[in-house]
């Protein structure tokens, strides 16, 4: 158990250890990763070093970003799911469609706490999602991107400022939908 006082130690990002890091220090990233050399892994990759990483390091310098397959413990999908309920701000890239993200979002969305969305530009936002905010990326000529990447990268610390500001803690479609969900799960 650590107390109030107790001191946070740094540590690279993909390094996180929670035991020493408080989880409301925690950014999860949920994303399709796919197998080493795959466009997902690329794609997974450039958007955690390129986007997400240095976007919430903008909004908060002690905030890291985890991503599934650099999570220290297993099984792997307890300590997801525990990353999913107990991070304290969660930024999922819907691209590729990817069921674990969509299933992942979806857990984040029923328990009312911050989520950020990020799509490319050309997958299709499912039907649930489409009355939710999402930062599109258009990666589809490498130069162009690149060239607004200052710009995406202000647009995921802005979203992710207001999800986590008072107003954007009630944002959940969960919760504006059916506000006392909660009491009808016993």
């Amino acid at each position: 158990m650590h107390s109030a006082q107790h001191v946070v130690r740094a540590l690279p990002n993909d390094e996180i250890d929670l035991g020493e890091v408080a989880w409301r220090r925690t950014c999860f990233y949920s994303s399709p990763i796919g197998k080493p050399g795959t466009q997902q892994r690329k794609h997974a990759d450039g958007m955690l070093n390129l986007l997400v990483r240095p976007a919430i390091e903008a909004l908060d310098p002690k905030m890291g970003v985890i991503r599934a397959d650099r999570l220290p413990s297993s099984p792997i999908t307890a300590s997801v799911i525990e990353h999913v309920f107990r991070s304290r701000l969660l930024v999922a890239d819907l691209s590729f469609h990817n069921p674990n993200v969509l299933h992942e979002v979806g857990l984040r969305h029923a328990s009312g706490k911050p989520c950020v969305l990020i799509s490319r530009i050309g997958d299709q936002i499912p039907t649930n999602l489409q009355d939710v905010r999402v930062v599109l990326l258009d990666i589809s000529e490498t130069w162009d991107f690149l060239s607004e990447i200052e710009a995406r990268r202000a647009e995921i610390t802005a979203y992710a400022r207001w999800a986590l500001s008072s107003e954007g803690q009630d944002a959940s479609p969960v919760q504006k939908l059916f506000p006392d969900y909660r009491e009808h799960l016993a």
